[in-house]
């Protein structure tokens, strides 16, 4: 019995060693298909970058409602089947930049529309159908700390 209980405790601090810094909340996130963003419900705050795309695999956005806060820069690029990005309504601060690219469906971004702040530039560019008066409600609704470059977009919707 006590080879047992001898065991147990070096085998706990190894374990609990090894879930220090598995917060799915922390460090730069790529999450690329709808299962990567549902890992990530409940988050709040981000503390890096977070990539949502790449891959035309995610349709939406959703199980990114409780976030508030990324840290770092918001990437939101190459998925041909999102259609908005209403799973970031509650988001109302990007530290770094945001970036909105390559987003073949995109037809609006009204979901970033509590987003107050975005510490540096954002570059709104190639989402074909993006409706122009979605795009521009946003740029009213926020302050930016450097440019904002905007390009390829569906003009006077």
């Amino acid at each position: 019995m006590k080879l047992k209980t001898a065991w147990v405790m070096p085998i706990a601090s190894l374990l609990a060693a090894l879930l220090v810094g598995c917060d799915p909340c922390s460090g730069d996130i790529y999450a690329h298909t709808v299962s990567d963003v549902e890992a990530l419900a409940g988050c709040e705050v981000i503390t890096g970058d977070l990539t949502v795309g790449g891959g035309g695999q995610l349709w939406h956005v959703d199980p990114l409602s409780s976030l508030r806060s990324v840290e770092g820069a918001l990437y939101l690029y190459n998925s041909n089947n999102l259609a908005n990005v209403d799973g970031l309504a509650n988001l109302t601060s990007v530290g770094d930049f945001l970036r909105i690219s390559g987003n073949a469906s995109l037809t609006n971004i009204d979901g970033l529309s509590s987003l107050v702040s975005v510490g540096d530039y954002v570059d709104i560019f190639d989402n074909p159908v993006l409706c122009q008066t979605s795009i521009d409600a946003f740029l009213a609704g926020c302050t930016i700390g450097g440019s904002a470059e905007i390009a390829g977009y569906l003009p006077g919707c």
